[in-house]
C-alpha cells in the first residue's frame, strides 16, 4: 500500500488514545537466550530483564508519541503507561527493511551474549492515531511533511521497531583513525588501545555478522556515559543485500587480535547447531515474524564461516597473541610494562 499523502496539520483536538495492544498471539513472551556461555565482556544491558521490556514493547499502553528530531531516518519517541520509554523506528521509505535489521541484531547480540544492544521487538501501530499524537506533540509542520511523505502504511497500520531507551546518556567514542594500525601482528598495543580493543573487535565481529554497513558514518560508535561500556546501537543497515564474494570491512580484515571467549563462540557455530538456525528460531517469536527471509540466514552462515576461516588464519599467524591484549608502555615509562590479558 503506497504511503499515506501528505495532509495539512490539523488542529489539535486535545490528547488523543492511548495506544492499546491487542496481541492476535497469547503465547508467552520468549527471549533470545545465548545457547553458550556468555561470550562479551560485561555489557551494559541486563538480559535478565528482556521479558519485562518485551512484554512492555509489544504489549504495553503506549502514553505518548512525539517526533524525534535529527538523523537520517525518521523515528519517533514513546512512552509507556508505566514511564518507560523508547524509539519506535517505523517502515519507511529509505529504510525499508531497517526496523527489521533492528529486530534481528538484538536476537543475534542475545544469541552471541555480547549484552551490549538494547531490548528490540517488532508492532505495529494505528497510522491515523501516530499522527493525532505527533500533532498533539507539537510536532513541526516539516517533520509531520516528513513523516507524510516517508512512512509507510499498510491497511492504516504502522510497521516498525521498537527499541528499549537506555538509562543514561549516550556518548559518541570513536577510535582513533589508525586504531588497526599493527593488529595484525604480534607487537604490544599503545596503552589507549589495549584498554578498549576487546570491545572493539567485539563490535567489529557483531557488524560484520549482521553486515552492519553504517557504524562508521559517524558519531555511532558510543559508550553509556562519558567513558562507560560500548554499546550496539543504530543497526537499520543491517542485514541488508550481501554477495559472498564481498571483502570484509577493512576494520576487520586488519584485525587479528581478538578475546578467547568471541574466537571460541564463532568457531562453535560453524558447523551443525548454527547461528543462523538459532536466529530463525528465535525470530520465530517476535510479533512481526518472519523478521527474515531465507536468504538472510544464508547470508548470514556464509559471513561467519568467513569470519571463523579469518580468526583461524590470525591463530596461524600470531598464535597466542591473537587473543593477548599486552601493553606497549613509552620508552621512558617503567621498564616493565604492564600486561592486561583477556580474561573472557
Amino acid at each position: 500500500m503506497a504511503p499515506a499523502a501528505s495532509a495539512p496539520v490539523p488542529v489539535d483536538a486535545g490528547p488523543p488514545a492511548p495506544f492499546v495492544a491487542t496481541p492476535k498471539r497469547t503465547d508467552p513472551i520468549v527471549a533470545p537466550v545465548a545457547t553458550a556461555p556468555h561470550v562479551g565482556w560485561p555489557g551494559p544491558v541486563q538480559p535478565e530483564a528482556d521479558v519485562a521490556w518485551l512484554a512492555r514493547l509489544t504489549r504495553g499502553t503506549i502514553h505518548l508519541v512525539k517526533a524525534n528530531a535529527g538523523g537520517s531516518s525518521v523515528t519517533l519517541r514513546v512512552r509507556f503507561e508505566d514511564g518507560a520509554r523508547a524509539l519506535f523506528k517505523p517502515e519507511q521509505k529509505k529504510w525499508r527493511s531497517g526496523f527489521r535489521g533492528e529486530i534481528a541484531a538484538y536476537h543475534v547480540d542475545r544469541l552471541l551474549g555480547f549484552g551490549r544492544v538494547a531490548v528490540v521487538a517488532g508492532r505495529v501501530l494505528d497510522h491515523a492515531l501516530l499522527r493525532a499524537h505527533l500533532v498533539h506533540s507539537g510536532a513541526e509542520p516539516a517533520w509531520l511533511a516528513r513523516f507524510d511523505e516517508e512512512v509507510i502504511a499498510h491497511s492504516g497500520g504502522v510497521a516498525g521497531a521498537l527499541i528499549a531507551w537506555h538509562a543514561r546518556p549516550l556518548f559518541s567514542d570513536p577510535p582513533p583513525a589508525d586504531f588497526t594500525d599493527g593488529l595484525d601482528t604480534s607487537a604490544p598495543l599503545r596503552k589507549p588501545i589495549a584498554e578498549r580493543l576487546p570491545e572493539w573487535s567485539d563490535m567489529l565481529v557483531f557488524d560484520h555478522l549482521i553486515h552492519n554497513t553504517d557504524r562508521w558514518s559517524g558519531g555511532n560508535v558510543l559508550t553509556l556515559g562519558r567513558g562507560g561500556p560500548v554499546v550496539f546501537l543504530d543497526q537499520a543497515a543491517g542485514f541488508n543485500p550481501w554477495r559472498p564474494d564481498t571483502k570484509m570491512n577493512r576494520r576487520l580484515a586488519a584485525t587479528c587480535r581478538f578475546r578467547r571467549a568471541t574466537v571460541n563462540a564463532i568457531r562453535a557455530r560453524r558447523g551443525r547447531d548454527t547461528l543462523a538456525s538459532q536466529l530463525t528460531a528465535s525470530l520465530a517469536h517476535d510479533p512481526l515474524a518472519p523478521v527474515l527471509g531465507a536468504r538472510a540466514g544464508q547470508d548470514l552462515e556464509a559471513r561467519l564461516i568467513a569470519l571463523a576461516d579469518h580468526m583461524d588464519a590470525c591463530e596461524e599467524k600470531l598464535g597466542s597473541a591473537m587473543t593477548s591484549f599486552e601493553v606497549q608502555e613509552p620508552a621512558a615509562a617503567q621498564g616493565q610494562a604492564d600486561a592486561v590479558q583477556d580474561s573472557g
